[in-house]
């Protein structure tokens, strides 16, 4: 599982609980996901990229808009399975609407 050693399902679970308002309320002001998705993004394999996804449009202000370049190995299936899981609850396989850009890790370092 995506972030196995980091994080435990008890743990997530108790992290959403935690902030379960704020987490909500984001969630829905930013019109990212689809209705009633909170239930699936608080799970292990996927929590941690909504709380940084949710993080990042926190940032927006009237100033600047935001989105989330979440860089991973793509040869890497259990990461690719987590972001595909994680779209699921988008509201739109646009990254323009969505601010999510997925990308390869190795496009990067090649890059470098």
């Amino acid at each position: 599982m995506l972030y196995r050693d980091e994080e435990s399902q008890q743990k997530a679970e108790a992290i959403f609980d935690h902030h379960k308002g704020d987490y909500i309320k984001m969630t829905l002001e930013c019109n990212w996901f689809k209705p009633d998705s909170n239930s699936h993004l608080k799970v292990i394999t996927i929590s941690q990229i909504w709380r940084d996804d949710l993080l990042v449009w926190n940032m927006k202000n009237e100033y600047n808009d935001v989105f989330f370049i979440f860089i991973y190995p793509f040869e890497n299936d259990e990461c690719k399975i987590g972001v595909e899981e994680y779209q699921r609850y988008q509201i739109s396989d646009e990254e323009r609407i969505t601010k999510f850009y997925p990308r390869d890790l190795n496009n990067f370092i090649l890059t470098l």
